[in-house]
């Protein structure tokens, strides 16, 4: 029951982050002179992340866990693959993250992550930072 409840105020806590940081008026017009696939690209791994730091794990189970990561991974890849270098370190910063998720959950199976939860959650959290770090790095220049 404890770790019940620290996964779900982590998830808050995300879930609070990461609409501070969103789109506040909901126009993709902002007279920016950057490139809209950037821009995109950042909304894409904006929503994979929280999409992540929402899951619901246990109920998922793995499947669901591995799948919400990949795409996690699929999206800082396009990002990356048209963003400039000023923002390498938070791309190597999430990488970095990932490569830990996957390595935690790699062993784990249905019957394993419930007493992996609140390591699963730590996890999660860990991306869901290194996400937002890069979608902030990104706000100048489509915001």
């Amino acid at each position: 029951m404890v770790i019940r409840v620290i996964v779900v105020l982590i998830v808050a806590l995300l879930a609070s982050v990461a609409a501070a940081c969103g789109d506040d008026d909901g126009s993709s017009d902002t007279g920016s002179t950057s490139t809209p696939s950037v821009c995109d690209q950042r909304d894409n791994l904006n929503q994979s992340v929280n999409d992540l730091a929402q899951l619901d794990v246990i109920a998922g189970g793995t499947d669901s866990l591995n799948a919400a990561i990949e795409r996690v991974e699929s999206d800082v890849d396009s990002l990356a693959a048209v963003t400039s270098s000023e923002v390498q370190a938070e791309v190597d910063a999430l990488n970095d993250a990932i490569d830990r998720a996957e390595e935690t959950f790699a062993n784990l199976d249905d019957e394993s992550l419930l007493a992996a939860t609140a390591q699963v959650a730590l996890t999660i959290a860990d991306v869901a930072i290194a996400g937002e770090a890069l979608v902030t790095a990104l706000a100048v220049e489509c915001d």
